[in-house]
């Protein structure tokens, strides 16, 4: 598929993770917010890998390309705003992230590969579940980008559904954000005075 090929449901895959994104940036370098360095550096080697993968097979890399600036940006952020923590629970993601890594390089089963570069997206995104279980209230910032990530996330995988693609990564990416949403939304407490200012 070249790049002439995205669906709508990709261009607003596209406008909703630009979206979280810019807020989850903002909210580090503006208003003081944390959040997970490892989980968004493994996420962006991960995606790095995933824009490799595009590359050679010489598939349209427009979504990948902004997963993999998105989380690169928000590592960057994360180091220049001094918010870099690594504790044990960073290094025992670091391992099993690592392991499914080599895992994909090492394995010639498409389906196998697919599966377990799955598991590490899961995986890597331990840390920031760490994160929202750790906060006594959830400020609106978090609230805002993951509904977003959220919806991108429902927007890629109706749009693998429609292009008849496997639906494995999707799935588990909309598990995670679920899983996401309901600490954020039904778990933890909100904190709704806080409004984000531009």
């Amino acid at each position: 598929m070249d790049n002439s090929q995205l669906s709508p449901w990709d261009f607003w895959t596209i406008f909703f993770a630009v979206f979280a994104y810019l807020v989850v940036i903002h909210g580090i370098l503006f208003k003081n917010k944390t959040n997970s360095f490892a989980t968004w550096f493994l996420w962006f080697l991960i995606d790095s890998v995933a824009y490799y993968a595009a590359h050679r097979s010489h598939e349209s890399k427009v979504l990948v390309t902004i997963f993999v600036l998105g989380t690169i940006s928000v590592s960057v952020a994360l180091l220049v705003k001094k918010k870099f923590s690594w504790g044990k629970t960073e290094w025992f993601t670091s391992v099993v992230f690592a392991a499914c890594l080599a895992f994909s390089f090492l394995s010639r089963n498409t389906d196998q590969i697919v599966w377990v570069s799955s598991i590490a997206i899961f995986v890597a995104g331990i840390p920031f579940f760490k994160l929202l279980w750790d906060k006594e209230r959830i400020d609106l910032y978090t609230k805002i980008y993951s509904q977003l990530f959220f919806a991108s996330i429902i927007c890629t995988t109706v749009s693998a559904w429609f292009a008849h693609q496997s639906l494995v990564l999707p799935v588990w990416c909309l598990a995670y954000w679920a899983i996401a949403y309901v600490i954020i939304f039904f778990i933890k407490e909100s904190d709704g005075l806080e409004i984000p200012s531009y």
